[in-house]
């Protein structure tokens, strides 16, 4: 495998180079009109909110698990406490 010319690889003019501008028609963007960059905006926000909401729910149902994990571990604990407590509790 032989080596690249080192050119190959330059993307940046030196500062004491002068640059020519491009001939008519080269490294010109294809035209899009505005219903087609709307589309593709839309489609690129939709992907992306929708991306957002997967990582919120996730979260948003490991808090809310946790909250009624300590919730119902609070009732019980209160539930055993009334039933142990001979002046508040109630027997069955």
């Amino acid at each position: 495998m032989s080596a690249a010319p080192p050119d190959r690889y330059r993307f940046l003019p030196t500062l004491t180079e002068v640059l020519q501008p491009a001939p008519e028609g080269v490294g010109e963007a294809p035209s899009l009109d505005h219903a087609d960059l709307e589309r593709r905006l839309r489609e690129a926000v939709a992907a992306e909110v929708a991306q957002q909401c997967d990582a919120m729910a996730g979260r948003w149902r490991a808090e809310l698990e946790a909250m009624v994990r300590a919730l119902v571990d609070e009732r019980l604990a209160a539930e055993v406490a009334a039933r142990s407590d001979p002046n508040g509790g109630t027997a069955r």
